[in-house]
C-alpha cells in the first residue's frame, strides 16, 4: 500500500461533515499494510465515535492507497467527466480524474449537498 499525497488526503479531509483532523492524522500515519489499516479503522471508529462520513473518508483514503499506482498518459484536452477538471488515461485506457486521482466515474472532487447543488471539495 502506497502513501497518500498530502493533495490527495486534504481532499479527502476536506468533505463536508468529516472530521478533519481524524481523517488526516489516520491517512498520514495509517502504515503500509491494507488489512491493519482497515481493521483498525474500524476499530478506531467505535473508540472515537467517528461519524459515517469520516469513516467513508478514511476508507475511500485506504482504497485508493491500495490501488497500484498506474502509468500515466497525459492527453491533453480530456477531461473528468464527474467533475470537469483536467484528466488523465492509464495504460489500460481507463480515464482518471487529475484533481483526486480516480477513475473518472467514481471522482470524488465534488459532492452534491442537500438542495442538489454542486460544491467542489
Amino acid at each position: 500500500m502506497r502513501s497518500l499525497t498530502d493533495k490527495e488526503i486534504q481532499i479527502l479531509s476536506n468533505t463536508p461533515g468529516v472530521r478533519k483532523i481524524a481523517v488526516e492524522n489516520y491517512l498520514w500515519s495509517m502504515g503500509e499494510d491494507e488489512w491493519i489499516a482497515r481493521a483498525n479503522l474500524e476499530l478506531d471508529r467505535k473508540l472515537y465515535g467517528w461519524n459515517e462520513p469520516t469513516y467513508r473518508a478514511i476508507k475511500k483514503g485506504i482504497e485508493i492507497a491500495s490501488k497500484p499506482s498506474v502509468e500515466r498518459l497525459e492527453r491533453p484536452g480530456i477531461t473528468c467527466i464527474t467533475c470537469g477538471r483536467g484528466a488523465w488515461e492509464d495504460g489500460d485506457g481507463n480515464i482518471h480524474c487529475a484533481g483526486c486521482g480516480l477513475e473518472e466515474s467514481r471522482c470524488i472532487c465534488a459532492t452534491t449537498s442537500k438542495d442538489g447543488t454542486t460544491m467542489d471539495v
